[in-house]
């Protein structure tokens, strides 16, 4: 009966042997030191161009001009911060503008709508914003428009606050409705109703600035969430101003 011989391999050939498998297991190891090594080294790299990038570009951090709306010849204060080479324009153009120090305000008495752009350079690179000033006239009519949401109650509720940084001390002298439907108007607090296409005196005197909520309700038909009969999702008035 034959039977199966086992060769049995003499003492260096195994050692010769476990030195091999235990070699490719340090260089595997090895070679994946080394590919982390990589991995975060590049990683460190891109970190430090991407930081750099962002260090050498010009960033402006603020700029405004308030108020936005100002009567013929009045003051409005243009007010910025950046970082870079700064320059200030204005169409019209004005005295006082051009080069100008990295952080600031000046004043500018404009007699018609003006704009005005703030560039910010560095290395190379360039950015810009821009900010209006509108001339208004006493008695000049300006529309405001306001988003709506629906109400609880079923109606529609537009509510909004006009900054004070925009208006000025500019004062309603009349509101008219130019909605399809009446309104419920709520400023200053005062509260009263408008048929449509309506004006009315009822703010006479009180500040453009502030909060104004309109009300109205759904007209027939109009159904809140269904996109064939929509209720309009804006409501406007139209202000005359004054001083």
């Amino acid at each position: 009966m034959a039977g199966h011989m086992r060769v049995r391999e003499a003492g260096p050939a195994r050692e010769h042997r476990s030195r091999l498998r235990f070699g490719g297991m340090a260089e595997t190891n090895r070679m994946r030191r080394m590919g982390r090594d990589l991995t975060f080294r590049l990683g460190l790299l891109l970190a430090a161009a991407l930081l750099a990038a962002s260090c050498c570009s010009p960033r402006i951090e603020s700029f405004s001009a308030e108020p936005h709306y100002v009567l013929p010849g009045e003051p409005t204060t243009v007010s910025w911060k950046a970082v870079g080479h700064v320059a200030l324009a204005a169409k019209p153009t004005l005295a006082d503008i051009g080069k100008v120090e990295a952080a600031g305000s000046r004043t500018f008495h404009v007699g018609t709508d003006t704009t005005f752009t703030l560039h910010v350079t560095r290395c190379g690179k360039e950015v810009f914003a821009r900010q209006a000033v509108y001339v208004v006239k006493n008695g000049e009519k300006r529309t405001v428009v306001i988003r709506t949401e629906p109400e609880a109650t079923g109606g529609l509720l537009a509510a909004q606050d006009l900054p004070e940084q925009a208006w000025g001390d500019l004062q309603v002298a009349e509101v008219k409705n130019l909605c399809d439907r009446e309104l419920e108007i709520r400023h200053a607090g005062r509260v009263f109703r408008m048929a449509r296409g309506a004006s009315s005196a009822a703010l006479h005197g009180t500040p453009v600035a502030g909060r104004w909520e309109l009300r109205a309700e759904l007209l027939p038909g109009e159904v809140v969430g269904d996109p064939a009969h929509a209720p309009p999702d804006r409501l406007w008035v139209q202000l005359t101003v004054m001083r």
